[in-house]
């Protein structure tokens, strides 16, 4: 189990397994399966879409935020600024370590932080005439 903090400073849990990767395809319409060291529909879901990213989490922490009385729209708002990068890296070291999606999940880390790294610069811009 891979663990990060959210901005509040609580610790939450991801642990990748079968029953996650199926969790993951019925409940938030993302399919660890179609992820490979090439791009494709699911890795490109992950590095341009933050919604897709805020449902994987969501789901691979629902778990923990039942327990914690924690609701969806509390548990995004956790996941501010550097959380968000925190609970990527927690996500991607899981899917490294499930086995037979190593390579896949290096490759996709790879992508996935230069994607956001490219997304964070922009966001610091000024604008026009500002």
């Amino acid at each position: 189990m891979t663990r990060f903090a959210d901005a509040a400073g609580d610790e939450w849990g991801i642990l990748f397994t079968l029953d996650t990767a199926r969790r993951l395809r019925d409940d938030a319409g993302f399919d660890p399966d179609q992820l490979d060291a090439s791009p494709g529909p699911a890795a490109d879901a992950l590095t341009a879409d933050p919604a897709v990213v805020a449902r994987v989490l969501w789901v691979l922490c629902e778990d923990e935020a039942a327990a914690r009385g924690v609701g969806p729209a509390d548990f995004a708002r956790r996941l501010a600024g550097p959380a968000l990068d925190r609970a990527v890296d927690a996500f991607l070291e899981e899917l490294v370590l499930f086995g037979h999606r190593a390579p896949a999940g290096r490759a996709l880390a790879a992508r996935l932080r230069g994607a956001l790294a490219g997304a964070g610069s922009g966001a610091e811009s000024t604008p026009a005439g500002g």
